[in-house]
């Protein structure tokens, strides 16, 4: 059966997600947390972050935007959930830019 992709940074419920995979919302749940060890939401929390940090990573963008891209409404908010995934703040994974000497 195809199953069409669900957008990472668009909100998701698991009642809207168990109808897009055609299962009731027990087997979803039982079957994330036996493949992936976690529930829904934790793997979908988990995954924004993760796609933060490599942003981040990038020195593409600010943070401020990162938390943006990756669907935070607050970038403080995202901040916190940021520290609790990797135990730093989201400025200790942004590339450091070198400062140049005056002529």
């Amino acid at each position: 059966a195809h199953v069409e992709l669900v957008d990472l940074f668009e909100p998701s419920d698991v009642r809207a997600l168990a109808a897009r995979a055609g299962a009731s919302e027990s087997t979803l749940l039982r079957s994330f947390r036996r493949e992936l060890g976690e529930g829904p939401g934790a793997y979908w929390r988990n995954r924004k972050l993760d796609e933060a940090l490599a942003l981040i990573r990038s020195g593409r963008h600010s943070i401020a935007e990162v938390s943006t891209r990756v669907g935070y409404d607050n970038p403080t908010a995202s901040g916190f959930a940021f520290r609790r995934r990797f135990g730093k703040p989201p400025s200790a994974f942004a590339p450091r830019t070198r400062t140049r000497r005056a002529p």
